[in-house]
């Protein structure tokens, strides 16, 4: 074959039995791939896969909001039902009941301290004042009240067929409180005697303290249930029905827990500071009241000014 003439020779592809071979699927044109027309089934698949990712993402999203209620929504949940929460814009905070034997914090208008106070007894009145609001009969049941002994407002009022007396449950029970607190600050002024003899300034701290603390935690709790009205028996006017209801917490559960974790009673009590130990300043007013000095206390016996925890400590 070497005279031939290799320029005028012409090579052909030999036939085989199938034109689609490896080699040419490789090999082949590009320009020869064609679109090819999704089924109907493709596209339903398709469809079906878009749905499910949106629901995927919906029941997500949803979760998530589940997941974290508002804090309006958590005091709901660990409430009794009340009218109150369908229309209240009820926020909360973080904050320190400060409660301080002896310090006096001028700025607190319900405190009395050492003697009554007119200005404190006006904050008193203003705070304890207790309004009445309707609500439906259909809230009334939901309370576990029935409106046919439940006090209607009357029709002059305008409230329409279906308004019933309501009040918040959390101003009455500072209405108790103020009531016990008169008792206490009555024996303030009387005559003594040498079997009654006039109180130290001390007991009246601790009145105060006692009436503060208790009014603190009345309003840091902030009850919005409800109380409803009937009529009684004899009387003429609305009566509080003061069978309130509340979601409580089990207190036999707390006591028993103190039982379980406290430490032996002795414990506390035989309890004394090391030497050495940072010390928390005392107010003026514990040496005031003893008609000392400072440091005429630091100078003399522990024991000799050791002051009673009223109740308050181990």
């Amino acid at each position: 074959m070497s005279g031939l003439d290799r320029s005028k020779m012409r090579y052909e592809k030999i036939g085989s039995d199938t034109d689609t071979s490896s080699t040419e699927s490789l090999l082949s044109d590009p320009e020869e791939h064609h679109y090819t027309r999704p089924t109907a089934r493709s596209r339903a698949w398709t469809t079906f896969n878009s749905v499910l990712f949106c629901a995927s993402v919906g029941f997500f999203t949803l979760g998530c909001i589940q997941r974290y209620p508002s804090n309006l929504e958590i005091m709901k949940r660990t409430s009794f039902y009340s009218p109150v929460w369908d229309s209240i814009k009820l926020g909360s905070h973080d904050a320190v009941v400060s409660g301080s034997l002896w310090t006096h914090n001028a700025s607190d208008p319900f405190r009395d301290f050492t003697t009554p106070n007119p200005d404190v007894e006006a904050h008193w009145q203003a705070l304890e004042d207790i309004r009445v609001f309707p609500i439906t009969s259909a809230q009334l049941r939901r309370l576990g009240k029935d409106p046919a002994v439940s006090v209607k407002f009357p029709p002059s009022y305008g409230l329409g067929d279906d308004a019933y007396m309501a009040q918040v449950d959390v101003f009455h029970q500072i209405h108790c409180l103020n009531l016990l607190r008169h008792q206490a600050w009555k024996a303030y002024d009387h005559e003594a005697t040498i079997r009654r003899p006039p109180y130290r300034p001390l007991h009246w701290i601790h009145v105060s303290h006692c009436t503060d603390i208790l009014l603190k935690n009345i309003m840091c709790a902030g009850s919005v249930d409800v109380v409803t009205y009937q009529w009684l028996e004899s009387q003429h006017r609305p009566w509080p029905d003061f069978d309130v209801n509340h979601k409580c917490r089990n207190f036999d559960d707390i006591v028993a827990w103190q039982e379980e974790h406290a430490v032996p009673v002795t414990w506390g009590r035989n309890v004394t500071r090391p030497m050495g130990f940072q010390e928390v300043r005392m107010p003026d007013l514990f040496f005031e009241l003893n008609n000392v000095t400072r440091e005429f206390v630091a100078a003399a016996s522990k024991e000799d000014f050791e002051q009673d925890h009223m109740g308050h400590g181990p």
